[in-house]
């Protein structure tokens, strides 16, 4: 099986812990292109402490302009809003990253999703975990924006 071009963007770097949003949705924190982001499995599973968290992503665009998705910074959070696990995914070569052969860039009312993202647990996170999962891009007038999924940890 071949690997996905953009697998070779992944890069595993501290992102910061984000205010919280609605619980199961993507949620547009500005702009008005609506980048629609949707994580599986929901909820995701907790794991220990050295354990790794694995989801998919489906990137969405539900306006009639393209856009480019530029970077993604998924968080756990504890109960206590401590931070167990991250990790940084850079997207598109125009937003800055090296590896990447091009950009994402989705056309009006076009998705696409990738699988078996990870991060690993540094701490084992209790009940009240969540997961948040906020992605920045830019529309094709230059506009930049962000939205944020976040869903809750069983």
């Amino acid at each position: 099986m071949k690997p996905h071009p953009l697998l070779a963007c992944f890069i595993v770097t501290i992102a910061p812990a984000c205010s919280t949003t609605s619980p199961m949705s993507s949620t547009p924190t500005t702009g008005v292109v609506p980048l629609l982001v949707t994580i599986t499995p929901n909820p995701l599973a907790r794991r220990a402490a050295g354990e790794q968290i694995v989801w998919n992503v489906a990137f969405q665009n539900g306006g009639s302009i393209g856009l480019r998705v530029d970077r993604s910074e998924a968080v756990v959070l504890d109960a206590s809003g401590a931070t167990v696990a991250e990790r940084q995914d850079f997207w598109s070569r125009s937003a800055g990253c090296s590896a990447c052969g091009g950009d994402l860039h989705l056309a009006g009312r076009t998705e696409a999703t990738f699988s078996g993202l990870t991060a690993s647990v540094l701490v084992t996170p209790g009940v009240g975990a969540r997961f948040l999962f906020t992605t920045f891009y830019t529309d094709d007038s230059g506009t930049a924006s962000s939205t944020r999924a976040e869903i809750a940890m069983n």
